[in-house]
């Protein structure tokens, strides 16, 4: 045996030597021990055993993922239903703030009466032409004279 190797074993089967590379183990004392251990079942237990912790941790992370998924879906699906009710109001509110503008705009069509406003409006404008000549001749002394040729 080589010095600190008697404590290093795989599956029983002790090295027979170390090169540059690792360990060296015997050929024939690994199948041997290979073929023992399949012939008494230990191997495919011992795997069946690994594979059925393996497959216990991989159900428990499925599981853990499962719930914070349904967690993040519940939270999406409430958002929603939030989102439709604000919508829901704003919809309304626009509706009824376009019935009322409407309702209002056809309130002031009736008052106004926009036939009679057009008229109105020329008027108006021929009268401020009408003012804005008048102070003209007013402050070029004119006015009088003008108003005194009417009076007679």
């Amino acid at each position: 045996m080589f010095h600190g190797l008697e404590t290093i074993t795989l599956g029983g089967i002790f090295p027979c030597g170390q090169d540059s590379k690792g360990l060296m183990w015997d050929k024939k004392a690994a199948h041997k021990s290979i073929v023992g251990h399949i012939k008494v079942n230990d191997y495919f237990k011992n795997r069946a055993k690994i594979m059925s912790k393996d497959f216990e941790d991989a159900t428990s992370i499925i599981d853990e993922s499962s719930k914070m998924l349904e967690t993040s879906l519940q939270k999406m699906q409430k958002s929603e239903q939030n989102l439709m009710e604000q919508s829901k109001k704003v919809s309304g509110s626009v509706r009824k703030s376009a019935h009322d503008l409407m309702t209002g705009m056809a309130a002031i069509e009736k008052m106004a009466n926009f036939d009679k406003l057009d008229r109105y409006v020329v008027l108006l404008e021929r009268t401020a032409a009408a003012m804005s000549v008048l102070s003209e001749l007013d402050k070029n002394g004119k006015l009088e004279k003008l108003m005194s040729v009417i009076k007679n």
